[in-house]
């Protein structure tokens, strides 16, 4: 079955989404490393978002992959994010947000949380502007997932990173399709 829709509110917001700026990812040492310097330049992009949010009053949502010791997926992730793990901390470079909200996440589609729809609804929120890791996957399906339920979604193509240049560029088109407005930080 389709989610239902977001209601229509009165006075609706923005919100920013931040997906997987974890040390497994972002790291050269992680056990599932984005490019790297896609990884320095989306960190900095990153910040450059969280800056503009506050700004605006928007909130600030993180989301983190914390797979389950015990999920088979893991051999094919090379045991990166895993609950717990050190990997699955979200990277010290990321600016701090103090009106920040964070969800873990066990699949691809941070909407797998119940609790982050809740509190999108709680917050009004009826545009999601989006960053994170791996733009062909947990971005991609969570971005998915997102307009479904009738949110408008945005992301930042310079906020975005992959394994390579190529993947990302390839993820990038597919964003076209979903009806997603894309923006750069600048």
């Amino acid at each position: 079955p389709s989610p239902a829709p977001i209601a229509a509110y009165e006075q609706p917001q923005s919100a920013l989404v931040l997906i997987d700026f974890q040390r497994d990812f972002l790291t050269p040492t992680g056990k599932m490393p984005v490019e790297p310097k896609q990884a320095l330049a989306v960190l900095e992009n990153a910040n450059k978002l969280i800056a503009w949010a506050k700004n605006r009053g928007s909130p600030i949502i993180v989301i983190g992959s914390e797979f389950k010791k015990s999920d088979w997926l893991n051999a094919f992730r090379n045991n990166a994010a895993v609950e717990g793990s050190a990997g699955a901390l979200l990277d010290e470079r990321l600016a701090k947000a103090d009106s920040s909200a964070y969800f873990p996440k066990t699949k691809s589609d941070a909407f797998n949380n119940p609790d982050l729809e809740k509190f999108l609804i709680a917050s009004k929120v009826d545009h999601l502007y989006i960053a994170g890791m791996y733009a062909e996957y947990c971005v991609y399906y969570t971005t998915e997932a997102a307009v479904r339920r009738k949110y408008r979604t945005t992301i930042a193509s310079d906020g975005l990173a992959s394994k390579t240049d190529a993947d990302l560029a390839k993820a990038l088109k597919k964003y076209a399709s979903l009806g997603t407005g894309v923006v750069t930080t600048d």
